[in-house]
């Protein structure tokens, strides 16, 4: 496939101190065609996060951001798993997705009332997706978490399957994943993806749950 060919050529870096602090990269046109940039803003205490995908080919070509954060092993996962209110509860709101290597049964994964999280240590790979509303996801590590928190994408289509939110772990790092929805791109056109990333303090997995889905 051809976006899984290697992002690893130097990309352009800009940024402004001041009032707001903000880093934009762009990186160079890639082989499916797409220029792929990053615009970081710091303000208030969160990082404004927007992921820019551009058509710089001459096709138009399906595309939908794909927004990896990746961290390192040692903390515990938080995906919380929610969905459109429905007061009445007769139609189904939410989904878990799977991946041909995910194992239910993986000693790492604990399941809450509105959330699962995942222990992020090294083994055997791992990933699993909810939506249509991630919500926010979460990482707890040495008494502190980092959540990141995606636009909702209520009017699709998404890929795989719907899962907007994603967590991914290996023997070597983990990462927190957002997708945002499928367009189209004629040549020249461009699509973003917007996250929020916080950090604060916490002292169990527990806090952390009640935080990211409201488990108590």
């Amino acid at each position: 496939m051809i976006t899984y060919a290697p992002d690893d050529e130097p990309c352009g870096v800009t940024s402004m101190t001041g009032d707001v602090t903000s880093v934009n990269t762009l990186g160079r046109k890639d082989r499916a065609g797409l220029v792929k940039g990053i615009d970081v803003t710091l303000s208030d205490g969160t990082a404004q996060v927007v992921h820019v995908l551009t058509n710089a080919g001459s096709e138009p070509i399906e595309v939908a951001p794909w927004a990896i954060t990746q961290l390192r092993l040692g903390g515990e996962a938080i995906i919380p798993i929610e969905g459109r209110a429905d007061p009445n509860g007769l139609q189904a709101n939410r989904s878990l997705v799977m991946w041909p290597y995910t194992d239910l049964t993986d000693p790492r994964v604990t399941f809450h009332s509105g959330a699962l999280s995942v222990r992020a240590d090294a083994g055997p790979a791992f990933k699993v997706g909810t939506g249509p509303d991630p919500g926010r996801l979460g990482y707890l590590l040495d008494g502190h978490l980092f959540t990141k928190t995606a636009e909702p994408s209520h009017d699709g289509p998404n890929p795989d399957r719907g899962a907007v939110g994603q967590f991914y772990v290996g023997d070597v790092f983990c990462e927190l994943e957002t997708v945002g929805r499928l367009v189209t791109l004629e040549p020249g056109e461009e699509t973003s993806h917007r996250e929020v990333w916080e950090i604060e303090e916490c002292d169990s997995l527990e806090s952390a749950v009640t935080t990211l889905s409201g488990d108590s």
